[in-house]
């Protein structure tokens, strides 16, 4: 059993002076100057913890020992791991004591983020967990601009139990398997299982081929399960957490300022944004959650002096989305405070402000733009963490979840996911869909364009036409069979490449310079120019690269087709009348008939009414 003589400690100083952002320099050797006379323990949480480990003891296997050599010789990371872990150590210990979990699961912020919930991965993972935005929004956390889930201390633990319980059921109750899924997914270990039955090879932790990564993961683990059980026996001094409880939640029924939250409990700022790193801005979210996470000494007095403040005096900030007509005259009169600190809050130069613009404004406040409440906006959160990028898509007509996931580079599967969707559900128009878009998806994008099918027209030779598979104009369409019918609108997924783009297109018989680019919204000048095409002549068979219009260039588009139409009696296209025949038009423009087929890649002298044909010149 671990040393139970330590009585007195001050566990508050040690969670306001050395739990932060950054790691906090520790040692062994100043530790007594955290434990003043006059604060009583309750007991160790390590001696609760060992009786409650649950996992089989691996201390033997040479992975595992490797790990254990790692941590003797770094007893100083562990003295600021379990400093950090203060704080939370007994709520998330509690928490697998009442979910019947294995305790080892509570060690795993140690390996993950090191206790620190503000720490984040170069590819997005945040929190004590360290989880994916997508694997936490799969998981019901919310994130958004007011509020990070992931860095929430009790949601993602809730969270993080959730889905370990989940994979404990999947591989068949085997919790190390369960533990590797978590670090590199369920797919990476089903994979490894998978290829050791094809070989009749063992199945268990110790035989799959994993990542490296995830191969030291699990033996860390291990190893801290096997100090916790003897650390006399690694010569291993666990620094002692007080056996009860340190946090509370509590209920504030409504947005309220962290400052003003702050002064409730009579803490500082800092140790309020230290309890509850979810909030992402200076107060709580407007729609919720409206949880707090409090010392739990200060319980009482903090819902008595909530009690006593109206819900107007809660928040000392505004968020004011700029309308035209504003200035910031205006804004400064009507919440009493002035220019320069709404300027210097928002980093704003000039005096000038755009409508729709969003700004900051501390409410009724003349002081010093150096007080701390001013400061802290600029602390609070990290605006441009890597990883995924955050997008709502609105749901309109025709939209399907391939086509969906087409065009932001994910799967449908992780849609699903990431909303809650069922296989059976149906998307309805102007529904909000949360997608998680991996930033490198800027480098190849997806456009979408309509195509009325013609005759003869079957989905392999407009897949054909426009470089694409028939499986995917099919699933886009969701087409039984690859049925289609004159007239239909297809809607076809092309790829078009950053920054040009473009996409390739292959000329069909009857194909022209004009009816391609009014099909795909361009000029035919545009498609010469990006094809290096000197003449207005192609071919059946020919790629294209077709450029897309941007918004800038729309109105110009339209110019140039209302004056292609101006303009027919310059002989630069003809529309094809009911009685015509090429050998008439021909005759009309003093043309042989085979220059106009070869201008317009007729391989038959058959033409249609309404069909637009390009006149060559003389």
């Amino acid at each position: 059993m671990l040393n139970r003589s330590v009585k007195t400690v001050f566990l508050g100083i040690i969670l306001i002076c050395c739990f932060g952002v950054t790691p906090v320099s520790y040692s062994a050797d100043n530790y007594q100057q955290y434990y003043p006379a006059g604060y009583t323990i309750n007991g160790n949480l390590w001696d609760s913890i060992q009786d409650r480990l649950a996992l089989p003891d691996y201390s033997n296997v040479p992975a595992v020992q490797k790990q254990i050599v790692w941590f003797q010789k770094h007893q100083g990371y562990l003295n600021r791991v379990i400093v950090k872990s203060a704080p939370y150590m007994y709520y998330i210990f509690q928490l697998t004591s009442r979910r019947n979990l294995p305790a080892e699961l509570a060690l795993l912020p140690i390996i993950e983020s090191g206790f620190n919930p503000f720490g984040y991965s170069n590819v997005g993972a945040d929190g004590l967990w360290q989880m994916m935005p997508g694997t936490a929004s799969g998981l019901g956390l919310k994130i958004d601009w007011w509020y990070d889930g992931r860095r929430d201390v009790v949601a993602s633990t809730d969270a993080a139990f959730n889905y370990l319980a989940y994979l404990n059921d999947f591989f068949t109750s085997d919790w190390l398997l369960a533990i590797a899924a978590y670090d590199c997914g369920e797919g990476c270990v089903q994979k490894a299982v998978k290829y050791n039955k094809k070989h009749d090879q063992p199945t268990s932790f110790w035989y799959l081929h994993l990542p490296k990564e995830t191969e030291v993961y699990v033996p860390k683990l291990l190893a801290l399960s096997a100090i916790i059980r003897d650390p006399d026996r690694y010569g291993i001094h666990l620094m002692p957490i007080n056996d009860a409880p340190y946090l509370t939640q509590v209920n504030v029924g409504s947005q309220i300022d962290l400052s003003q939250a702050a002064k409730l409990a009579d803490v500082s700022v800092e140790t309020i944004r230290k309890l509850n790193p979810g909030f992402r801005r200076w107060a709580t979210d407007p729609d919720g959650p409206y949880t707090l996470l409090i010392p739990a000494n200060k319980e009482k007095e903090f819902q008595q002096r909530l009690d006593a403040m109206p819900k107007s005096q809660r928040v000392t900030w505004r968020e004011h989305v700029v309308k035209s007509g504003d200035n910031l005259g205006t804004l400064a009169h009507k919440y009493k405070t002035n220019i320069d600190i709404i300027k210097e809050v928002n980093h704003i130069k000039s005096n000038l402000i755009r409508p729709k613009q969003v700004l900051l404004i501390p409410v009724a406040y003349r002081g010093s733009i150096k007080s701390p409440i001013l400061r802290q906006r600029t602390t609070i959160t990290e605006e441009k963490i890597p990883g995924p990028q955050r997008v709502v898509h609105i749901v309109e007509n025709g939209d399907t979840l391939y086509i969906i996931a087409l065009k932001y580079g994910v799967t449908v599967r992780a849609i699903r996911f990431w909303n809650n969707l069922q296989p059976g559900d149906t998307l309805s128009p102007n529904q909000k869909l949360l997608i998680w878009a991996p930033r490198h998806s800027k480098l190849l994008r997806q456009h979408f364009f309509k195509y009325k099918v013609q005759k003869d027209d079957t989905v392999s030779v407009i897949a054909e036409r426009f470089n694409t598979s028939s499986k995917v104009i099919a699933r886009a369409n969701r087409l039984k069979h690859n049925i289609i019918h004159p007239g239909q609108v297809l809607t076809i997924p092309v790829k078009t490449h950053a920054p040009n783009h473009r996409y390739r297109y292959k000329v069909k018989s009857g194909d022209n310079l004009g009816l391609i680019a009014k099909r795909f919204g361009t000029t035919s000048k545009d498609i010469m120019k990006g094809n290096n095409l000197k003449t207005i002549l192609i071919r059946p068979g020919q790629m294209l690269s077709i450029p897309m219009p941007t918004h800038s260039s729309k109105k110009t588009i339209k110019k140039h087709h209302k004056a292609t139409h101006h303009h027919k009696s310059k002989h630069n296209t003809y529309t094809v009348k009911s009685g015509d025949n090429l050998k008439s038009i021909a005759k009309k423009y003093h043309l042989a008939t085979k220059a106009l087929m070869h201008a317009n890649n007729l391989k038959l002298d058959m033409i249609h009414s309404g069909q637009e044909l390009v006149i060559p010149k003389k």
